[in-house]
């Protein structure tokens, strides 16, 4: 059977359906646009409104903030500060005497409680008292009262002396001498020079002496210290009448400090050791009354030993290092 074509009028409706569904869709699509922009329009409007509120909350949360750093910094540099001049006023305080020694002893005790603190003063404290020669630093004199002041009792400790000297110190010891200690080991409150003589001895114990020099006492390392009797030596081979050179330093080119009279008696020697710039020639350290400094070893002759005081730590107790040997310090 034949098909039947479609008529014109068929394929006409069909397009005209198509073409009012496409119509629709874009138009939906135009209004969800529409719609898309205004809501972003509505948002943009919401955060303009909101931009400076946020600025001004966030600034003022910033200036709280630094504020309060600023307020907390302050407030740690007055106490600090408030530290400081209550540590200055209790040094102030235990300087107070007439002895530098006596101060010098107040202060490691501050130092060794913790009164002064180690981040401040103490470090600078306790370098001072490290390299402060015995009898010397600073201390404030107070009026008298009718009663002994401590210049007079200063004046009797200097005048007193002990049966011991510095021994075996050698020329550039960082500390200049020996050490006088609160106690074992412990903060230094002064240095006797490595000329020292007239050092009390007191009891030792663990390599350690109780020692008083002048108006200074504590605990040295006992290897630094000898019976006077046992370093005490006499001017030999010697041609100039004049007596023998004493140096400031080992060897010929040292400046002369004194001469020693060929009959000098009462000389100590404190250390001997190779002169630098020498052909391994032998100097000695040694003290005559005022005079102290270098001399050759070959100019020197040892005296038999004395016999110590009464009371005094025996010889063996404190047993002196040969005179071309050098102790380990103390740690």
């Amino acid at each position: 059977m034949d098909s039947i074509a479609p008529t014109p009028q068929t394929d006409v409706g069909h397009d005209a359906d198509s073409r009012l569904k496409e119509l629709s869709l874009r138009e939906r699509e135009i209004q969800i646009k529409a719609e898309e922009v205004e809501l972003k329009r509505s948002e943009a409007e919401k955060n303009s409104r909101l931009g400076p509120i946020l600025i001004a909350v966030w600034t003022a949360a910033v200036a709280t903030l630094g504020n309060g750093v600023v307020s907390w910094i302050n407030g740690q540099q007055m106490h600090l500060l408030e530290r400081e001049k209550a540590q200055s006023a209790v040094i102030l305080e235990v300087v107070k005497t007439n002895s530098p020694d006596k101060a010098a002893s107040n202060l490691a005790f501050l130092v060794e409680i913790g009164v002064i603190s180690q981040e401040q003063a103490g470090e600078r404290l306790q370098k001072y008292l490290k390299t402060r020669v015995a009898g010397q630093g600073p201390s404030i004199p107070q009026s008298g009262d009718g009663t002994p002041s401590d210049l007079s009792a200063d004046a009797a400790c200097r005048a007193a002396g002990g049966d011991y000297v510095v021994a075996n110190v050698r020329l550039g010891d960082s500390d200049g001498g020996l050490n006088i200690r609160v106690g074992p080991n412990q903060t230094a409150i002064g240095v006797i020079p490595t000329t020292g003589t007239g050092v009390d001895v007191g009891t030792c114990t663990g390599g350690w002496c109780q020692v008083r020099y002048r108006c200074l006492s504590g605990w040295a390392f006992a290897d630094y210290l000898a019976l006077r009797s046992t370093r005490l030596v006499k001017v030999k081979g010697v041609s100039d009448p004049a007596g023998l050179i004493v140096r400031r330093d080992p060897g010929v080119k040292g400046a002369p400090t004194g001469t020693l009279a060929l009959t000098a008696a009462d000389v100590v020697k404190h250390v001997c050791q190779t002169a630098p710039l020498t052909n391994n020639e032998q100097w000695c350290q040694i003290s005559a009354g005022k005079i102290s400094g270098w001399v050759p070893l070959a100019n020197l002759e040892d005296l038999p030993p004395q016999r110590a005081a009464q009371g005094a730590p025996d010889a063996t107790d404190i047993e002196p290092k040969p005179a071309g040997s050098a102790p380990s310090p103390p740690e």
